[in-house]
């Protein structure tokens, strides 16, 4: 898991970064900022503006909120709010659109966002589409992302004046639209999609996942907030009344039966697992969850597929791994982490990024777990430090079957819940500035108050941290290529291990002559060099640069430097005074891959060649 993980951060990064897409194309219907993800329009990943399949694109340049979330919300636990909160922003800014276009077509005051939005908010691409013109989950989507970034972040003014109001009105929206049966007493959805693989279906399991996710919390962000009390009766009666999911006695249905005609491949009765975050280990219904994921009718069926990410949440920690191996197998193209897949080029990516951040840590739930979903791997070793919901850091290490302890910084002074990654075994507590004992307890689960600013050792009474014996972990980059066993699929190209490439190592014609011991400076003190017209020399390389070192002294003639036949430059050796050493002529900014450097003597006088310099 180590490998893949770096594997799919440094493809991401490359991607998307702190600053990020790189080259991308400023279109007039939708201008990027060109800080990318801090712009006022983030970049969309089905069709990104940055592909491996350069123009070649299957649909519209609209939003399409599934084919996003997989990469943004994997931005919580990596740190990256921020890179979410742009995201936001394109629904936050657009609710007043968004709204009087509700009210237009569905005349309800309430909010109702598009499957697939341009960045104005028109909804053209989806109310022209079979597949997504009645889908009603979008907006609980945005509207719980937004939720999230307040979650993480503490920021109270965000909730109130952004986060706030457009979950009230996505609230107020599925109030208004959900049926009422008066003989059960029961709301429920006469008509909708279940998302886009279900039309026109009773009772999808999106939405009713969608009212029991967002009721709740708009419900206690209006309590905070001393806001719409009068509004909270009706949306606690609907959530004490609203018809139960569908299922059957084993696993969790798309919608009421009988099932509709398939249109796509979504695994939509998995939903409810990720990301509308209702079940998960240790919930009652867990069983039944886990038999709904093993029954999914489309395993890893397109390249934005989130079956790793709904394993990892169930604590299927081997099909979580296994599932991100067959996605990179099924979907990698090409060494820098992209796929010629037009039906995305980032999804898979942000599933590997959201699931890896899922087995390493969950606290969707306001409860910190840690190595949820490890393989069963006893040569598996993993540590991270990731961000928890509630605003903590949080740090831990396993090895060989076994947490050694859970650090945790409180960035704003709230509570959570831990849950104990012993089982039963009794842990402590430890204020680490101070080393006391805050807490001791032999509980499953157990309640935390912290201060802000302070950082918090868990460990077992048993085994405390101090009991191991720390390692002060180093070591260079790995710049070379990078592959996942088991699979086809690398990242990165090979590169010359060593940048400088001593002249024994370039192949010559009959012409060149060897000397060593020369005491003048060159590098290894030894040199070819070549007094006939025409002689080559020549070494192929992998990189985006080289430079050629030689000599120049006054017995010296010109060379002539080729890359991939390609005449570059006549390069004179001659020089009055002292002998030079180490003397260079650069090419750089080549396209990384494998090239080859020829070297042309262009005169009866001394051609020489010292060494290469390879840029990687």
């Amino acid at each position: 898991m180590a490998r893949l993980l770096g594997q799919v951060v440094r493809a991401v990064l490359r991607a998307v970064g702190r600053r990020g897409l790189l080259g991308e194309r400023l279109l007039p219907e939708h201008v990027h900022d060109r800080r990318g993800g801090y712009g006022t329009n983030p970049f969309h990943f089905i069709n990104g503006v940055f592909r491996a399949t350069r123009d070649q694109t299957k649909w519209s340049n609209a939003y399409w909120f599934w084919n996003q979330r997989d990469i943004y919300n994997s931005f919580l636990a990596s740190n990256h709010v921020d890179l979410l909160a742009g995201f936001n922003r394109l629904y936050s800014r657009n609710s007043a659109a968004l709204k009087s276009y509700t009210r237009t077509r569905y005349n309800v005051d309430g909010l109702w966002v598009p499957e697939t939005m341009g960045w104005d908010g028109n909804a053209r691409g989806t109310v022209n589409s079979d597949f997504t013109n009645n889908i009603w989950s979008t907006g609980t989507e945005a509207a719980y992302n937004m939720y999230l970034q307040y979650a993480y972040t503490n920021d109270s003014a965000y909730l109130r004046n952004t986060a706030y109001p457009f979950m009230r009105d996505v609230v107020k929206f599925y109030a208004a639209k959900l049926s009422y049966d008066s003989a059960s007493g029961k709301y429920h959805v006469a008509s909708s999609h279940a998302h886009e693989t279900y039309w026109n279906v009773p009772n999808a399991i999106t939405d009713l996942a969608a009212v029991r996710t967002l009721f709740p919390l708009t419900i206690r962000a209006s309590e905070s907030l001393g806001l719409d009390a009068e509004l909270r009766p009706q949306w606690q009666r609907i959530v004490d009344n609203l018809i139960a999911y569908p299922s059957t006695a084993d696993v969790y249905l798309p919608h009421t039966p009988p099932l509709a005609q398939t249109r796509n491949g979504e695994n939509v009765a998995a939903e409810i697992i990720w990301p509308y975050d209702r079940t998960g280990i240790g919930y009652p219904d867990h069983q039944k969850a886990v038999n709904t994921f093993n029954a999914r009718p489309f395993p890893y069926g397109n390249v934005w597929a989130n079956d790793a990410v709904q394993a990892a949440r169930l604590g299927l920690g081997d099909q979580a791994y296994q599932g991100m191996k067959t996605m990179l197998r099924k979907y990698q193209t090409y060494p820098n982490g992209m796929t010629d897949n037009t039906n995305g080029v980032f999804e898979y990516l942000g599933v590997h990024l959201a699931a890896l951040n899922e087995s390493l840590l969950q606290s969707y739930n306001d409860k910190i777990r840690v190595f949820p979903a490890a393989p069963s791997d006893s040569s598996f070793v993993g540590r991270f430090t990731l961000l928890a919901k509630g605003g903590f850091t949080v740090s831990s290490e396993r090895e060989a079957g076994e947490v050694k302890y859970v650090g945790i910084k409180s960035l704003y002074g709230n509570a959570t819940g831990v849950v104990n990654p012993w089982g039963s075994q009794q842990l402590r507590v430890r204020d680490v500035s101070s080393g006391a004992a805050v807490l001791t307890t032999s509980a499953t689960e157990f309640d935390l108050p912290t201060s802000a600013g302070k950082v918090y050792v868990v460990e077992r009474t048993a085994k405390p941290l101090s009991t191991y014996t720390p390692v002060r972990l180093t070591g260079s980059a790995n710049e070379g290529e990078k592959n996942l066993g088991g699979t086809t699929s690398t990242l990165g190209m090979a590169r010359t291990p060593n940048p400088m490439v001593n002249n024994t190592q370039l192949t010559y014609d009959s012409n060149w002559h060897a000397t060593s011991g020369r005491g003048y400076g060159d590098y290894n003190d030894d040199t070819h060099h070549s007094t006939t017209l025409n002689a080559v020399a020549q070494y192929t390389f992998t990189g985006t640069g080289v430079a050629y070192l030689s000599e120049r002294n006054g017995d010296m003639g010109t060379v002539d430097v080729y890359l991939d036949n390609v005449f570059q430059a006549t390069v004179d050796l001659l020089v009055s005074g002292a002998r030079q050493v180490q003397q260079t002529g650069q090419r750089t900014g080549l396209p990384q891959g494998t090239h080859t450097i020829r070297i042309v003597n262009r005169s009866t006088s001394v051609g020489m060649v010292d060494a290469l310099r390879i840029t990687p």
